[in-house]
This record gives C-alpha cells, sequence and structure tokens, in this order.
C-alpha cells in the first residue's frame, strides 16, 4: 500500500534516534536512561516479530493439530488466526489441567509443541538468550 518508508525502516529510524541522540543526552539519569534502553529494545522486539510475521502463528497451529490431534487449518485474516491461537491455547491448558497429556504419546508431542513455541518466543523476545543456551550446551558436550 505505502512505497516509503516501510514500517521496519520507521521502527528503525526510531531506533536508532534513541540509540544516538538520546541515549549520549540521558545518559546520567539513570531513570531515563534505562527506560530509553527499554524503549529500544521494544523496538527491538516488534521488529523482530514484524519479520517473523504470520508464519509464526500458522506453525504453532499445526503444532497444535499435532499434540491435539486435528487437522483445522487457521484462519485466513490474521487478526482472526491469533484469536483463534489463543483460543486453542486456553483449551491446551484446560486438557493439561484434565491430565490428557499425562502419558505417552501425548506427552512427547505436548513436549516438543511447547519447547518450539517457547524457542520462537525467545528468537523474538530474547535472542541472546538462545546463544548463552546454546554455548552452555556446547560446553556440556566437551
Amino acid at each position: 500500500m505505502y512505497d516509503r518508508p516501510t514500517t521496519p525502516e520507521l521502527l528503525d529510524a526510531v531506533r536508532k534516534y534513541l540509540s544516538e541522540q538520546i541515549i549520549p543526552v540521558v545518559r546520567n539519569d539513570r531513570k531515563l536512561n534505562y527506560q530509553t534502553h527499554i524503549a529500544i529494545n521494544l523496538l527491538r522486539i516488534v521488529e523482530r516479530q514484524m519479520s517473523i510475521g504470520t508464519g509464526q502463528v500458522r506453525d504453532e497451529w499445526l503444532r497444535l493439530n499435532h499434540v491435539q490431534g486435528t487437522t483445522n487449518l487457521p484462519p485466513t485474516d490474521s487478526a482472526e488466526a491469533l484469536t483463534a491461537l489463543s483460543e486453542r491455547n486456553r483449551k491446551l491448558c484446560q486438557e493439561i489441567s484434565a491430565g490428557r497429556y499425562d502419558y505417552m504419546p501425548q506427552r512427547a508431542a505436548l513436549y516438543e509443541h511447547l519447547l518450539a513455541t517457547v524457542r520462537v518466543q525467545l528468537e523474538v523476545a530474547n535472542p541472546d538468550f538462545l546463544e548463552v543456551l546454546a554455548k552452555e550446551d556446547a560446553k556440556k558436550q566437551l
């Protein structure tokens, strides 16, 4: 719809402005410095969310299909898909509480789904943490 600047370019411009122009000015004010760093991190999270896009929702939907033994397709509208995914996760929580995943093979399918979901969420929220975990795993394997 719009040519330039794109949304990622706008976010990048705001992030650079905060990093290059505001941080040096507020560095001595601990509260403003901290809040500005939080704002920069939030912009990075939004940028990563946008880069992952709707594929993340679709992948989680398909994993839930495997875990819950269904073949439902996600809604094509992204807002509807997010709402429906939230509802499916609420249902999954109820099923876990009811003991549906207490035994194999359901337990293994649930574990794999949760592990993949958390990994994707960390790729968006804190990819540096995944690097730390990978380094720790590499040390353990030596």
